[in-house]
């Protein structure tokens, strides 16, 4: 009787356990997520990260450096109406009422958008002889630069030259091409030669007189031009 009694409690016991338990839970563990919520945050990881990049932009190579375009995490674009995280800095030339310095996305500039809505240009004055299209790439769907009188964009070999941006005459240095450039731009002034290596050695990337520094995308020549109040 006892081995039998034990027996069938033990039957007993696991039946208890099969009926009465709830079944087992599989445990997940818990970093695991479904591989399509890993793609959607990776995609909007690589978004973010994109919208604080400004787009592909050949004539300033790099905007941010130059200053043309500075970052800002809050203002909305005033054409398309989002907070891209950068916004253009340089001067806008329009007859809209509206002040829009400070307020446009390098991407509605890139795309043309921008000009066409306020009928803008972001350059002053391109200098040289070039076809028609590049003077609407510059004027109208390029970020330009701030200057201390109307900016001027160079040209060279017949197309738009790249700004590499603002310098002095210790950046200059490097640059022995573009010092000869303004070397022959303050010749044209008729100083005599004691005034304009004064001059050139005065340049003040932030303060003035300020030279502006760009290259050939054709034949990589370095070219410059200055100016002050």
């Amino acid at each position: 009787m006892p081995c039998s009694s034990h027996g069938q409690r033990r039957a007993e016991g696991r039946g208890n356990g099969r009926r009465g338990s709830p079944p087992p839970v599989p445990r997940v563990p818990t970093r695991a997520r479904p591989s399509s919520v890993r793609r959607t945050t990776r995609g909007r990881s690589r978004e973010r990260h994109r919208e604080h990049r400004p787009p592909r932009l050949p004539l300033p190579p790099r905007p941010l450096a130059t200053g043309s375009v500075a970052p800002d995490p809050h203002t909305a674009c005033a054409c398309c109406g989002r907070v891209r995280g950068l916004v253009y800095a340089g001067p806008v030339y329009t007859a809209a009422d509206e002040d829009l310095r400070g307020r446009l996305c390098p991407w509605c500039i890139a795309d043309g958008s921008a000009a066409e809505r306020y009928d803008a240009s972001f350059c002053g004055v391109v200098a040289g002889d070039v076809p028609e299209a590049v003077l609407t790439a510059v004027g109208r769907r390029t970020p330009g630069f701030s200057a201390w009188q109307e900016s001027v964009w160079l040209s060279h070999c017949g197309d738009a030259a790249a700004f590499l941006g603002p310098v002095g005459s210790a950046e200059l240095a490097a640059y022995p091409e573009a010092v000869d450039a303004l070397r022959r731009e303050a010749v044209a002034w008729q100083w005599s030669a004691d005034e304009i290596e004064r001059y050139l050695g005065s340049f003040d990337r932030e303060g003035q007189p300020t030279a502006y520094l760009f290259r050939c995308r054709v034949c990589d020549a370095h070219l410059a031009y200055s100016d002050f109040t």
